[in-house]
């Protein structure tokens, strides 16, 4: 509850994104009374994509599931391409990043 509490967040929310972030290895979960969680790596060396990619579904839009107007592929396709730069952009930044950020206010 703790670290949902400093977030406002839901404690089930919160529950569910650390249990993700366990299974991608990046948190170790400690169960029990006075358990919690401890980040396994360096905040250095995890980028905000891998979080991103650990948290979601980032596969591309299939063509299918854009409405029917004749360019279904090309617009998946443009989908595509913008989800490939995000990410790109995501790459560029670490979670010591986010909390040199935080630290600065």
């Amino acid at each position: 509850h703790h670290i949902a509490n400093q977030l406002g967040e839901d404690p089930t929310f919160v529950r569910k994104i650390l249990s993700k972030l366990t299974k991608a290895d990046y948190v170790t979960s400690n169960g029990g009374r006075y358990g919690g969680y401890m980040i396994n790596i360096s905040p250095e060396e995890i980028t905000v994509k891998d979080v991103y990619q650990a948290l979601g579904d980032t596969s591309t839009t299939p063509f299918y599931t854009v409405p029917s107007t004749g360019v279904e592929l090309f617009i998946s396709q443009i989908i595509d391409k913008a989800e490939k730069c995000f990410q790109h952009e995501l790459n560029e930044y670490t979670i010591q990043d986010l909390l040199d950020y935080k630290n600065r206010e």
